[in-house]
Protein backbone atom coordinates (compact mmCIF):
# COMPACT_ATOMS: atom_id res chain seq x y z
CA UNK A 1 0.00 0.00 0.00
CA UNK A 2 1.29 3.38 -0.75
CA UNK A 3 0.12 6.39 1.34
CA UNK A 4 0.97 9.63 -0.12
CA UNK A 5 0.70 12.60 1.65
CA UNK A 6 0.10 16.44 0.37
CA UNK A 7 1.50 19.14 2.10
CA UNK A 8 0.94 22.73 0.18
CA UNK A 9 3.10 25.37 1.18
CA UNK A 10 0.13 28.61 1.64
CA UNK A 11 1.74 32.06 1.55
CA UNK A 12 -0.74 35.22 1.86
CA UNK A 13 -0.31 38.47 1.54
CA UNK A 14 0.14 39.59 5.56
CA UNK A 15 3.12 37.52 5.23
CA UNK A 16 4.57 40.39 2.48
CA UNK A 17 4.02 43.07 4.52
CA UNK A 18 5.49 41.16 7.58
CA UNK A 19 8.52 40.44 5.62
CA UNK A 20 9.10 43.82 3.66
CA UNK A 21 9.71 45.17 7.31
CA UNK A 22 11.83 42.22 8.35
CA UNK A 23 15.13 44.26 9.89
CA UNK A 24 17.35 41.03 9.30
CA UNK A 25 18.26 40.32 6.05
CA UNK A 26 19.29 37.00 5.88
CA UNK A 27 15.52 36.15 7.43
CA UNK A 28 14.16 38.56 5.01
CA UNK A 29 16.07 36.61 2.21
CA UNK A 30 15.30 32.75 3.45
CA UNK A 31 11.55 33.98 3.31
CA UNK A 32 10.85 35.48 -0.20
CA UNK A 33 12.62 32.25 -0.79
CA UNK A 34 10.58 29.84 0.81
CA UNK A 35 7.08 32.59 -1.09
CA UNK A 36 9.07 31.26 -4.80
CA UNK A 37 8.25 27.81 -3.64
CA UNK A 38 4.85 28.18 -2.06
CA UNK A 39 2.03 26.90 -4.09
CA UNK A 40 -1.11 28.70 -3.27
CA UNK A 41 -1.42 32.24 -2.92
CA UNK A 42 -4.23 33.93 -1.00
CA UNK A 43 -5.44 37.37 -1.14
CA UNK A 44 -7.43 39.88 1.06
CA UNK A 45 -11.42 38.96 0.63
CA UNK A 46 -13.60 40.47 2.29
CA UNK A 47 -14.74 36.71 3.88
CA UNK A 48 -10.79 36.44 5.00
CA UNK A 49 -11.25 39.73 6.52
CA UNK A 50 -14.47 38.71 8.35
CA UNK A 51 -12.94 35.49 9.71
CA UNK A 52 -9.81 37.41 11.33
CA UNK A 53 -11.86 39.65 13.02
CA UNK A 54 -13.91 37.07 14.77
CA UNK A 55 -10.68 34.82 15.64
CA UNK A 56 -9.32 38.58 17.17
CA UNK A 57 -12.41 38.70 19.46
CA UNK A 58 -11.13 35.05 20.59
CA UNK A 59 -7.63 36.69 22.33
CA UNK A 60 -5.89 36.50 18.57
CA UNK A 61 -3.02 38.62 17.71
CA UNK A 62 -4.52 40.36 14.32
CA UNK A 63 -1.25 39.89 12.10
CA UNK A 64 -1.82 35.70 13.45
CA UNK A 65 -5.69 36.05 12.78
CA UNK A 66 -5.33 36.91 8.99
CA UNK A 67 -2.89 34.27 8.67
CA UNK A 68 -5.40 31.99 10.30
CA UNK A 69 -7.67 33.29 8.24
CA UNK A 70 -5.82 32.83 5.14
CA UNK A 71 -5.64 29.03 5.51
CA UNK A 72 -9.19 28.70 6.70
CA UNK A 73 -10.14 30.60 3.12
CA UNK A 74 -8.19 28.10 1.25
CA UNK A 75 -9.75 24.76 3.45
CA UNK A 76 -6.56 23.76 4.32
CA UNK A 77 -6.52 20.23 6.60
CA UNK A 78 -4.01 22.22 9.04
CA UNK A 79 -2.30 25.79 9.77
CA UNK A 80 1.17 24.75 10.81
CA UNK A 81 2.73 26.75 13.88
CA UNK A 82 5.45 27.18 16.31
CA UNK A 83 3.75 29.84 18.13
CA UNK A 84 2.31 27.80 21.50
CA UNK A 85 0.17 30.80 22.73
CA UNK A 86 -1.31 30.53 19.21
CA UNK A 87 -2.07 26.35 19.05
CA UNK A 88 -3.33 26.89 22.26
CA UNK A 89 -6.28 29.81 21.51
CA UNK A 90 -6.67 27.63 18.13
CA UNK A 91 -7.28 24.12 20.57
CA UNK A 92 -11.33 24.38 20.27
CA UNK A 93 -11.84 26.43 17.46
CA UNK A 94 -13.69 24.37 15.53
CA UNK A 95 -13.10 26.16 12.20
CA UNK A 96 -9.45 24.62 11.44
CA UNK A 97 -6.47 22.40 12.89
CA UNK A 98 -3.56 23.69 14.43
CA UNK A 99 -0.55 21.68 14.81
CA UNK A 100 3.01 22.35 15.46
CA UNK A 101 5.68 21.15 13.04
CA UNK A 102 6.89 18.36 14.79
CA UNK A 103 3.35 16.99 15.40
CA UNK A 104 2.83 16.77 12.02
CA UNK A 105 6.00 15.09 10.89
CA UNK A 106 5.28 12.36 13.65
CA UNK A 107 2.12 11.78 12.20
CA UNK A 108 3.13 11.36 8.68
CA UNK A 109 5.72 9.26 9.91
CA UNK A 110 3.47 7.18 11.76
CA UNK A 111 1.02 6.46 8.68
CA UNK A 112 3.51 6.17 6.52
CA UNK A 113 6.01 3.46 8.45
Amino acid sequence: MVILFKILALKDYILDIENDRNPFEEKKSAIAQWKRRAYVDIEETESLIETANRLVKTGIRAKDALHVAAAIADKADAFVTTDDKLLGKLANNGEIRAVNPIELAGEINERTH
